[in-house]
């Protein structure tokens, strides 16, 4: 288990046939560097791997509930729009901008010590040249946040769906967290997170 290594360099960057985070997403670079190693919250996320539109906040969290926030892509999306800039800081990621390749074996998975609110969610598909699919969250309790359709962002390159990514503005208890994606195939991972998908999860504390 690596510790979360905040920030992120943003964008994919060809080394060796594989592909390394930067550049891409400048917005991204600016959140992430205003971050720095905690959120104004405290409620940073430590990840065990290692680590749009408004919507209806849920807070039916009863063990073993399905939570499901009104979340749906934008309208007329193509997949080669820019990842939006996050209005908050990282509360919990997976990669730190090394190089990449495709094909999560292992599960993805952070701890949240303090209740937050997620306002926008992304899986790293770099390469995929596929439709995104979609993204949730399981609580060991058995609660399911999700699944969301996730929109597509463009990546270094040109990349198509590079991106994966929800603005669920959901609330998520503390406790210890499964990140789920319907391709692991395609998820992107680096050799420092040994088998477990790139993510990144922003938000705040209520």
């Amino acid at each position: 288990m690596t510790k979360l290594k905040l920030p992120i360099p943003p964008g994919p960057r060809a080394v060796g046939g594989r592909h390394r985070w930067e550049g891409a997403v400048i917005p991204v670079l600016a959140a992430c560097l205003m971050a720095a190693l905690t959120s104004p919250s405290g409620a940073l996320a430590r990840n065990g791997t290692d680590d749009a539109q408004p919507a209806a906040r849920s807070v039916t969290q009863s063990a073993g509930a399905i939570v499901v926030a009104q979340w749906s892509p934008p309208p007329g999306a193509t997949g080669m729009e820019l990842l939006p800039t996050p209005a908050d800081p990282p509360i919990a990621q997976n990669g730190a901008g090394g190089a990449t390749h495709p094909g999560a074996t292992r599960a993805t998975d952070f701890t949240l010590s303090a209740p937050i609110e997620v306002t926008q969610f992304m899986t790293y598909h770099y390469g995929a040249q596929k439709p995104p699919g979609t993204i949730s969250l399981q609580h060991d309790d058995g609660t399911v946040y999700g699944p969301w359709q996730a929109a597509g962002a463009v990546g270094q390159g040109g990349v198509k769906n590079a991106y994966w990514w929800v603005q669920p503005n959901v609330e998520l208890k503390p406790g210890h967290y499964l990140v789920i994606d319907s391709d692991p195939a395609t998820w992107s991972v680096e050799d420092s997170t040994q088998g477990a998908g790139d993510f990144i999860l922003w938000g705040h504390s209520n």
